[in-house]
């Protein structure tokens, strides 16, 4: 009686589209880690580059703002599509600026000079907002 009734119970789970699959933990894991968005939170940001430089920027939603290294200017502005900043050059530091969010606090970029062909890897967290 009681194989009966899980029987009919399955198969009105399938019907409903309820799949009864079993997937492994990594499996389970990896798709914990893709469902996972990155909101980045609006603030100013200060980290570090390659060859131990201050690097700051404020980001107010939108861009982000006065990106500096060791207090000098480098982008004024740069504007963010989703957790994105796409390569930005500035027209009067001539100096450019990339990047993303890799977590709500955490921004992993790199910025650059052209003309000397220098570039630095940085990381930069949220510290005041």
């Amino acid at each position: 009686m009681l194989r009966k009734i899980g029987a009919s119970v399955a198969a009105v789970l399938l019907a409903a589209g309820v799949g009864l699959t079993a997937s492994a933990p990594a499996d389970a894991a990896q798709a914990g880690f893709e469902a996972r968005s990155v909101l980045p939170y609006h603030g100013h940001y200060m980290g570090t580059d390659g060859h131990h430089r201050t690097v700051k920027f404020y980001f107010n939603g939108s861009h982000i703002q006065h990106v500096t290294v060791n207090g000098h200017l480098i982008v004024s502005s740069a504007p963010v599509s989703g957790v994105t900043v796409h390569h930005k050059c500035d027209s009067h530091t001539r100096k450019c600026v990339r990047g993303h969010w890799s977590w709500d606090t955490e921004f992993q970029g790199t910025w650059n000079d052209p003309n000397s062909g220098h570039q630095a890897h940085f990381v930069a967290n949220l510290y005041s907002h």
